[in-house]
């Protein structure tokens, strides 16, 4: 063969691989696009569309709207674009009474004609990027060439390309490329699609910016946790772009299947409870059942990952079964997310968190006139689940100044949160866990009031400590033991408690709803068997409801006075208990406290072998039997006879030292994304064995 042919064949190669590949991308367009209609397409009640029908002016406005409207939360022009978005639905339902209607189609027409004109905007710029632009961009793609080619042309270079991620972050630049995702499906244009694609999977990374943390929680707004809100529409768009992409050109490789494997089953299942999402990973969308609506989002995603991801089918299922109300948990242990300052602890029967705040990490926020009562939802709030309906929408008669483990000042009125408020002056919190028990402490500060708590979780209890509670000004400090809804009847020792409000001996136990209270150590302990009456509108703009609400509530708390000075307080919750069991438990000396004071808080477990503690700074604390842990910097300890795990909460330092019984073991500190994080240090038995035979 002469080099010439061999050149024309090569050509002729070429071209027919060129044009097998534009097939490909071609019909991968038209797969794509097919799934995305057929996921948008939703059954609608005929009379409401034609009901928008009626009601719509020649104009193409609609009389019931206000378009005058400037609310950045409820803005009324949405309803605008969500009312094109259901008729378009309609136009295209297969076998729908509407599907074609010539007269719907130009109602569409003249309601897309009226927003293009009027160039309507919010002062919220979410609305402008995010919340308009997607449904106006799936409205077209629902008409598809049904619609005039100018007016598609027009709408969308004055609303869909509005939608722009320069600056942004995490999943707002995961919602603005999925808007570019449905241009490209609309104009077929593969080059859109590709960069909307690359925009997506940029974020399905770990980073210590917004977005997929290290320790797999989930950050938006600065360092603020967000599972339960841009985290959980995070996982759901992935696991969207996963199921629309299958078997194409443009599908997810296993490398990033697999990181999203690892946020949901490490990440939000560790805060979901029999199908519901723990307060503290809510965000700041407190509303009606919002435990539950995000919870069972979370259980969406795991059922849609079995069909995804079927190779690990199995673990999904396990989870999914973990939250059936008639099955024992199996996801036991404990975890400290160091990069939001929350530790989780969980046991076959019972679920419990605390969230803390520090100059690196946001308690919480407050925009656009939600989460109006949040202040301090970030200040060690203890949340203890059984059945987990222990505070299902509790929120709008809660007292937001004794939310259960927080120590307050009564006298706060404004409790919204602000970028003024919302992160603590202190470094030193954090939480240390051998994946079975746990450690979280905080060194509290807000305004006037100071105090260092520390929180240990064993098997069967949780030993809360409170040291140096100080407050210089205000009003009565307050630490809130419980605030749960009332759940059947209060038992003490010599029977049931009637309702009332009734001050209680230290040492004394309490039992409610399985979960039993031992006051230990407390100036006043308080317990409260009352109604308590609010309403929704009082937590958030978002929903105009004054409605008052009264519910039952069981409130536990201890009353430290006004400007305590130096204060402390000790008690244990015991979250699988009955009546029969608690004389027991608060005989039995299964736990000792070694110390609680403004340097070291700390405990034993059984005969002294295990031990856990908070050393605020350098110093030794001595375990008894001639037994001694030293520390030359501030740091949390959990020890025992095979184990030693240590953190360094402030996550300044790089190495520190563990001295037990004269026996130094050098602790080298991960840094970066990774401080903050429990570490395993080398520990021979022979430390314990040579003075405990």
């Amino acid at each position: 063969m002469t080099l010439g042919n061999m050149f024309k064949m090569f050509v002729v190669v070429w071209v027919l691989f060129s044009a097998a590949a534009v097939w490909a991308q071609a019909t991968d367009i038209e797969t794509i696009r097919a799934r995305y209609v057929a996921s948008l397409i939703k059954t609608q009640k005929t009379d409401q569309i034609n009901s928008y029908l009626r009601g719509l002016r020649e104009d193409g406005s609609w009389p019931d709207i206000d378009y005058k409207d400037k609310d950045h939360a409820n803005w009324d022009l949405y309803k605008h674009v969500r009312r094109l978005l259901s008729m378009a639905q309609a136009y295209r339902q297969p076998d729908g009474e509407l599907r074609g209607n010539a007269e719907l189609r130009a109602a569409i027409v003249r309601g897309l004609e009226h927003w293009v004109a009027k160039g309507y905007t919010n002062g919220n710029w979410f609305s402008n990027v995010i919340a308009v632009p997607r449904p106006v961009a799936e409205t077209l793609l629902l008409m598809g060439d049904d619609l005039p080619k100018d007016l598609v042309e027009e709408t969308t270079r004055k609303v869909v390309s509005k939608a722009k991620g320069g600056g942004l972050t995490g999943q707002n630049t995961v919602w603005v490329a999925e808007i570019t995702f449905v241009r490209g499906l609309y104009e077929g244009d593969q080059g859109t699609l590709m960069r909307a694609r690359k925009a997506i999977l940029g974020q399905v990374r770990v980073t210590t910016r917004e977005g997929v943390q290290p320790d797999w929680s989930y950050h938006l707004h600065g360092p603020q946790q967000q599972w339960g809100s841009y985290g959980g529409a995070f996982a759901s768009s992935v696991i969207e772009w996963c199921e629309l992409m299958r078997g194409t050109s443009l599908a997810i490789d296993g490398e990033e299947l697999e990181f999203l494997r690892n946020y949901l089953l490490e990440g939000p299942t560790w805060i979901t409870w029999r199908g519901r999402l723990d307060l503290s990973g809510c965000g700041r969308r407190l509303d009606e059942d919002c435990q539950l609506g995000k919870g069972h989002a979370v259980l969406r995603r795991l059922r849609q990952m079995c069909e995804i991801d079927e190779a690990h089918r199995a673990t999904y299922e396990a989870r999914l079964a973990d939250n059936e109300a008639d099955s024992a948990n199996t996801l036991v242990g404990n975890k400290h997310f160091w990069r939001s300052d929350m530790t989780v602890h969980r046991q076959p029967d019972w679920y419990a968190s605390v969230k803390m705040s520090s100059n690196r990490v946001r308690g919480t926020e407050s925009i656009n006139g939600v989460n109006l009562q949040g202040l301090h939802l970030g200040d060690g709030a203890l949340y203890v689940h059984r059945t987990g309906d222990e505070y299902r929408n509790i929120l709008p008669v809660w007292d937001w100044h004794r939310l259960p483990g927080t120590t307050c000042d009564q006298s706060i009125k404004n409790l919204i949160p602000s970028k003024n408020n919302d992160r603590p002056p202190v470094d030193f919190v954090g939480g240390v866990s051998d994946g079975a028990t746990g450690v979280a402490a905080f060194d509290f500060r807000r305004d006037a009031l100071s105090a260092r708590k520390a929180w240990f979780f064993e098997s069967d209890r949780i030993v809360c400590l409170g040291t140096d509670i100080t407050a210089t000004d205000g009003g009565p400090i307050l630490t809130s033991v419980q605030q749960s809804l009332l759940q059947g009847p209060v038992v003490g020792p010599d029977g049931e408690i009637p309702p009332g409000t009734r001050e209680i001996k230290a040492g004394a136990w309490v039992l409610h709803a399985g979960i039993g209270y031992q006051i230990l150590d407390a100036a006043k302990p308080v317990l409260q068997i009352s109604q308590q009456s609010g309403a929704w509108q009082n937590l958030t703009q978002e929903v105009r409801n004054d409605k008052p609400l009264t519910m039952d509530v069981f409130s536990l708390w201890l009353d430290h006075g006004v400007k305590p000075a130096g204060q402390t307080y000790a008690y244990v919750m015991f979250p699988a208990a009955t009546a029969a069991d608690m004389p027991r438990m608060c005989s039995e000396s299964g736990v000792s406290i070694l110390s609680n004071t403004p340097d070291l808080q700390a405990i034993s477990i059984g005969d002294g072998d295990q031990v856990r503690a908070v050393f605020y700074r350098p110093g030794v604390l001595d375990i008894g039997n001639g037994r001694t842990l030293e520390t030359d910097a501030p740091c949390l300890v959990t020890l025992d006879r095979k184990k030693l795990f240590v953190a360094e909460p402030t996550h300044k330092l790089k190495a520190l030292q563990i001295t037990i019984n004269g026996r130094a073991v050098p602790v080298t500190l991960p840094t970066e994304g990774d401080a903050g994080r429990s570490v395993h240090g080398n520990m021979e038995m022979a430390f314990f064995t040579t003075v405990h035979p």
